[in-house]
């Protein structure tokens, strides 16, 4: 995106989450910044300018998916996060998907609650091996007393109990490792999609075999985490999906 962009169409810092539909594989990137004309993708991705790029922005639990079709304009580091990506320009998009994000971005500006970050968290961990588990707990327990955030983190060991758990409480997000006992993980997730709950950002996490980011993708989850992780590493995806900054303002 040139200067025009930039001049015309005003940014708004907002997390979304980017999928490619054409992708063989579960790749998944997150936007800084979103106008009406185009956005900012944090991206791995060789991508050069140029570049025709079919997308879909969603953000979970709020935003139904908008599907839409770009041009790469350049390539580079966000000067405010040091991280890489690529500036999209939309092209091509109709106006129901132009109308769709005009409304957001006027949301967001106009205080709307909904995009306004909270401060206490609820997350349920499903994972049989304990160590790990009170590490993960204690890691996001950390986290978010370091950006005056409260993470309140609750452990199941199989999937029948993390079940029981998600009839009595309300989480903001799920951390489930695949493979656990009497319900494995990803049927529990299976069932939590099948049960209309469509809304609540699941991140997987297991290890081990190749085809383990597509059972995932399959069982409805919205990350994938390979083990062994750095602890970082899945704070990190936990914290794009519920659009918590990363550091400190």
């Amino acid at each position: 995106m040139g200067d025009s962009d930039r001049r015309v169409f005003p940014r708004t810092p907002i997390t979304l989450l980017v999928e490619y539909p054409d992708a063989s594989e579960m790749v998944q990137d997150y936007t800084a910044n979103l106008s009406v004309g185009g956005t900012f993708v944090y991206t791995d991705k060789e991508l050069a300018p140029g570049t025709p790029v079919d997308f879909v922005l969603s953000f979970p639990g709020l935003l139904r998916p908008i599907e839409l079709t770009g041009v790469v304009r350049w390539a580079g580091t966000d000067p405010a996060s040091e991280h890489r990506g690529v500036g999209i320009e939309f092209t091509g998009f109709d106006d129901i998907a132009r109308h769709r994000i005009a409304s957001l971005l006027k949301a967001i500006s106009s205080g709307d609650r909904r995009f306004i970050s909270k401060t206490e968290y609820r997350v349920l961990l499903l994972e049989d091996n304990d160590h790990l588990a009170r590490l993960v707990a204690r890691g996001l327990v950390q986290f978010g007393q370091s950006r005056e955030l409260m993470f309140d983190v609750d452990v199941a060991s199989d999937g029948e109990q993390a079940l029981r758990l998600r009839e009595d409480n309300d989480y903001d997000a799920l951390v489930v490792d695949l493979y656990t006992p009497v319900l494995s993980g990803s049927d529990f997730i299976k069932q939590v999609r099948s049960g209309g709950d469509g809304k609540v950002p699941i991140i997987a996490i297991s290890g081990g075999r190749s085809d383990e980011r597509e059972i995932a993708r399959a069982a409805g989850s919205d990350a994938f985490v390979a083990k062994p992780f750095r602890l970082r590493d899945l704070i990190a995806a936990v914290t794009t999906l519920l659009a918590l900054p990363e550091t400190r303002d």
